[in-house]
């Protein structure tokens, strides 16, 4: 290489990091017979769809982000309660998960984002999927936190 382009390179991967920001981001990480995904509150967090693949793939991978089989948010909806928005782990969205949506009830019961035995969701912007809040039913393993890492422009 010349020095030249070893200097384009430079440049070009601070300008790549500069785009990167720091955001502080609120999850609940939860299980469902053997699916775990990382629960997001659309509520609480506007992020760019652009940037949603990149993200998902960042928070799923298991060695360096939170780790898990993808990520759903849980997104304000005007045909149902909540829209489910999943998007499995490589980046690519995702229909339907059974064991996600049981854990989308316990998230929005446990929020206070929802005070109904049972409540609508919508998934993939298609089905209506009513399920269950009481919290009996909704009993996962779950750990709650905040993580910083560099992520893009929301």
């Amino acid at each position: 290489m010349h020095v030249a382009d070893i200097e384009e390179a430079k440049e070009t991967d601070r300008n790549r990091k500069g785009n990167d920001r720091k955001m502080d981001l609120h999850f609940t990480k939860m299980e469902g017979c053997g699916n775990d995904y990382v629960y997001i509150s659309g509520f609480d967090h506007e992020i760019d769809p652009r940037n949603k693949p990149q993200i998902v793939r960042k928070l799923s991978d298991r060695h360096f982000g939170i780790g898990g089989d993808g990520v759903i948010f849980i997104n304000p909806s005007e045909i149902a309660d909540f829209e489910m928005e999943m998007w499995n782990a490589d980046g690519t969205r995702g229909e339907m998960c059974g064991n996600g949506i049981r854990c989308v009830g316990k998230f929005v019961f446990d929020k206070g984002l929802t005070d109904k035995r049972r409540s609508r969701s919508r998934a993939s912007g298609r089905s209506n999927i009513s399920h269950s809040t009481r919290k009996r039913q909704a009993r996962r393993k779950r750990h709650t936190g905040k993580q910083k890492q560099s992520l893009p422009s929301a």
